[in-house]
C-alpha cells in the first residue's frame, strides 16, 4: 500500500468514527426526549404534594415556635 492509500484509508476511517459518534448522540437525545416527554405523569397530583408538603413544614415549624 503506498502513503496515499493509507491517508485515504485513515481519512475514511476517521469519518466514519466521527458520523457514527454524532449519529449515535442524536438518537440518545432523541429517545431520552421522548421517553421523557411521555412518562406518565399526573401535574395536579405532584402540585397537591408540593402544597402538602408545605403546609406540614409550617405546621411542624408553628409547633415548635409555641
Amino acid at each position: 500500500m503506498s502513503q496515499l492509500d493509507i491517508s485515504i484509508f485513515y481519512s475514511h476511517l476517521f469519518g466514519l468514527l466521527l458520523t457514527f459518534y454524532i449519529f449515535a448522540h442524536f438518537v440518545v437525545i432523541v429517545l431520552t426526549n421522548y421517553y421523557y416527554n411521555n412518562k406518565s405523569r399526573n401535574i395536579s397530583e405532584e402540585v397537591k404534594e408540593l402544597e402538602s408538603s408545605d403546609v406540614n413544614k409550617l405546621n411542624t415549624l408553628m409547633k415548635i415556635l409555641e
